[in-house]
């Protein structure tokens, strides 16, 4: 399925038309993620470093490129009534997504739905107030952007003052998102336009309407958490005495991270300094939070380290920024116990 028609009364239609851009330094929006139970909660931070009021921006878009058309748009286009929008980048749906008809698009885009989300999962800040976030995209499409807008300046009166202004930067803005893949539409696709995705910004230039400027810019997304979690793994007990059994094994991990209180945890890999058979390890899940396993006591008797299990896990914090970290449990080659079964063969041979 093509894009074409996919951002009907979308954040675009709302503003963000195609005007002259503005440089991208002028306008900066940072995100970290942090999880939230089986959802991630992106945090946006609005930094207007340039000379105007911030009015509007919007994450997960990507410019078009084709100025105003009034002949029917390339497909992945959608041309708004001789005036050009841009594509949406995110493929999965915040938390609490629904799809309402949108009543107030013309023939003949009439029968489109548009997604509504639940108020908590587009958040605006509470100060300055009356920023409001929404959706664009419908049922049908592939692809969605969202968006902020400050309260519009009524006309003829000056520009209203509860946008970003110059040397402004506003937090507060947030979205929150399924953490793994559900079911409807929008919900299986990536995570990572959230964090790698463009934002579009509209600024307005100027104190009143007279001789009023708007700029927009396109720009990427900047990583405000750049990095990885502190992770740590303890196993218990760690060393087995060589008894051919499958020993209840642990794992005690401690994880920190500056922005995200519950970095997704993954049990990585287990392997050994020898090879293993099938039923050397049991129970243990891969690619879960899996913290109890069982491993065989069991070694070569020519191996003088002993086996060596090597158990990897991994912390990922909502930013997407990975550690790993390792731990191990042995089984030894037990020296002694040889020595005192040679003296005993020996002890042996001189009785006889």
């Amino acid at each position: 399925m093509n894009r074409q028609n996919f951002l009907k009364a979308s954040i675009l239609s709302a503003g963000f038309s195609l005007l002259p851009q503005a440089y991208a330094a002028d306008i900066r929006v940072l995100v970290y993620g942090e999880h939230a139970g089986t959802d991630i909660v992106y945090h946006y931070t609005l930094v207007n470093n340039g000379m105007g009021k911030m009015m509007r921006f919007g994450i997960g878009v990507e410019d078009a490129g084709d100025g105003d058309k009034t002949t029917s748009p390339a497909p992945g286009v959608y041309s708004h009534y001789g005036q050009a929008n841009s594509l949406g980048t995110l493929t999965r749906l915040p938390t609490g997504t629904m799809f309402v008809p949108n009543s107030g698009e013309l023939p003949p885009h009439s029968n489109y739905d548009i997604p509504a989300p639940n108020p908590a999962s587009v958040a605006s800040p509470a100060q300055p107030a009356g920023w409001s976030g929404r959706i664009g995209g419908h049922r049908a499409g592939e692809t969605y952007a969202i968006g902020w807008t400050a309260p519009q300046p009524v006309y003829g009166g000056p520009v209203n003052v509860t946008g970003a202004d110059a040397g402004q930067t506003l937090s507060g803005f947030s979205v929150r998102v399924p953490a793994t893949s559900v079911t409807g539409p929008g919900a299986m696709g990536s995570l990572e336009p959230y964090i790698n995705g463009k934002f579009v910004a509209k600024v307005w230039l100027g104190e009143s309407w007279i001789g009023k400027k708007e700029q927009q810019i396109f720009a990427p997304i900047e990583k405000q958490d750049t990095l990885p979690p502190v992770l740590s793994v303890t196993l218990s007990p760690n060393t087995l005495k060589k008894n051919e059994k499958l020993v209840p094994i642990t794992a005690t991990l401690t994880v920190k991270d500056d922005y995200d209180p519950q970095p997704e945890i993954k049990l990585e890999s287990i392997v050994a300094n020898e090879p293993l058979e099938k039923e050397d390890i049991k129970d243990a899940k891969l690619g879960t939070d899996d913290r109890q396993f069982k491993l065989k006591a069991e070694r070569e008797a020519k191996n003088k380290a002993g086996r060596i299990y090597t158990v990897t896990y991994s912390a990922t914090d909502g930013t997407g920024n990975k550690a790993t970290a390792s731990a191990t449990v042995t089984v030894p080659h037990d020296e002694r116990s040889k020595k005192d079964d040679e003296r005993k063969q020996a002890r042996t041979r001189g009785d006889q």
